[in-house]
């Protein structure tokens, strides 16, 4: 195996894992801010335009900055010409779409139940925020990773001051927070857009094709992806009303913690992962891979156990009963993670409608699964109807990646056990919710064991740092 390529991979996962939890920390901490001053309804009203939101960017911007990760390998001398291709092709296609919406706006506003305001400042997000996307894709491929972590320090903490200084000091909280998080931000990214195409001053036909060809299989799967993640919010807003989606949105909010571990592990995985594909080295994946599931599935499953102390910190008392939505959503977290790494592989061999096909049957699952749970079992079934969905999509990507030449590349046994404890610690999660002392006590426990094997082996983390 060769160590110095192995340390890269290590170094710039910690470096994005780390960077994202600063990042998000203050996206984290701002959400106990938020809940307390806007009311229940405008916060799970929030929720819901924020859902939207994202299923509308996705449309819009038909997913072109994700073909950029196959790209590098085949047009890697006019990368730029590449982004400045897609990123015009995006533009031209979201002003269609906005222009169709400002015909009919009054039938919008009725579907995504919220005023024109907030559907153009969408919009206007939709058209020049994909720029950013392209450039940290770009980056990430390159493993230029400290212009990734500047260009979402910029993205971040302009969404995060504006959402926050125009919902303290407008009258509307609600108008507040959506024009700070949408509108300002893209008004900023108007200058990365500019960058991208006067960087690459072209457009190429052949290049769209191309694209297209990636990208558009992949918008059904990052179309449903979002359905399946922001489904549940806009249902639950439909059947139980905003202060439910309110409550469970809280919830959703404390399990990003883990999402943004995947995320930044991930961001720094694709680029080794695709580089050992390239040149076969499949022992040096097998090697990883068991420390990778396992030290996710611990981060799960500490996340489960300090659900109420998570909730009571982000959103106090009032949102106390949401506790419950934390431990299944986890799980479905976990789940997700296990079937990245087999989606990676379809990425990779440019099987991207398998992909497509997976995420959008896990997707009409989870929405089948809601209409027909939530009115009888309450919105919690939500959490437990995204596990289905997510079980479905690993079921599915397992089977599709035994048929290819990498069907023994992953182990089903650290598969089959990562998910397992997990769903074991789930179930115990959720026992130990009625009795804190016990639930406090094993924390305590398990700190303790962590400090003693650290110090333990003290010395081999000096020497892994110092790598």
């Amino acid at each position: 195996m060769n160590k110095g390529k192995t340390a890269s991979f290590v170094k710039i996962g910690m470096v994005y894992t780390l960077s994202n939890i600063i990042i998000k920390g203050m996206a984290f901490l701002t959400t106990p801010i938020f809940t307390r001053i806007m009311s229940q309804e405008d916060y799970g009203s929030f929720s819901n335009i924020s859902s939207w939101a994202n299923i509308i960017s996705i449309i819009t911007t038909l997913c072109l900055y994700s073909s950029i990760s196959r790209a590098k390998y085949d047009y890697d001398e006019d990368i730029k010409g590449y982004m400045s291709t897609i990123t015009i092709l995006g533009s031209i296609f979201t002003i269609i779409v906005w222009a169709f919406i400002e015909l009919k706006m009054n039938f919008w506003e009725n579907i995504f139940d919220m005023n024109r305001l907030y559907i153009r400042s969408i919009m206007l997000y939709s058209l020049f925020t994909p720029a950013v996307q392209t450039l940290i894709t770009k980056h990430r491929m390159y493993n230029e990773y400290k212009k990734v972590i500047a260009l979402t320090w910029i993205t971040l903490l302009v969404s995060t001051f504006a959402s926050l200084g125009l919902t303290y000091s407008m009258s509307n909280k609600l108008t507040g927070r959506v024009i700070g998080n949408y509108a300002v931000i893209a008004i900023v990214d108007i200058v990365f857009w500019i960058y991208i195409i006067v960087q690459g001053k072209s457009f190429s036909l052949k290049m769209c094709r191309y694209a297209c060809a990636l990208s558009l299989p992949l918008l059904v799967h990052e179309l449903s992806g979002v359905l399946l993640n922001s489904s549940d919010r806009i249902i639950i807003n439909q059947l139980c009303g905003a202060k439910k989606a309110a409550l469970y949105s809280i919830a959703y909010t404390i399990a990003m913690v883990i999402t943004v571990i995947l995320s930044s592990l991930n961001q720094a995985w694709v680029p080794w992962f695709f580089d050992k594909l390239e040149k076969n080295d499949v022992e040096s994946i097998r090697k990883v891979i068991p420390k990778y599931v396992i030290a996710f599935t611990i981060g799960c499953i500490g996340l489960m156990l300090i659900g109420p102390e998570m909730v009571l910190i982000f959103g106090g008392e009032s949102y106390l009963e949401a506790i419950y939505v934390i431990p299944p959503v986890c799980l479905a977290i976990e789940i997700q993670f296990i079937y990245t790494l087999y989606v990676n592989i379809e990425f990779f061999l440019k099987k991207t409608t398998y992909i497509s096909l997976a995420t959008a049957g896990a997707t009409v699952i989870n929405i089948a699964l809601n209409y027909l749970m939530i009115p009888n079992l309450g919105y919690i079934a939500a959490a437990y109807t995204t596990v289905i969905g997510y079980a479905f999509s690993l079921i599915f990507h397992y089977m599709i990646c035994k048929k290819t030449v990498y069907k023994s590349l992953f182990e089903k046994k650290v598969m089959v056990i990562g998910v397992g404890i997990c769903f074991g610690a789930m179930i115990l999660t959720l026992i130990l919710y009625k009795n804190n002392t016990l639930r406090l006590f094993l924390i305590a426990l398990i700190v303790l064991i962590i400090i003693v094997y650290g110090i333990i082996n003290v010395n081999k983390f000096k020497d892994f740092f110092r790598k």
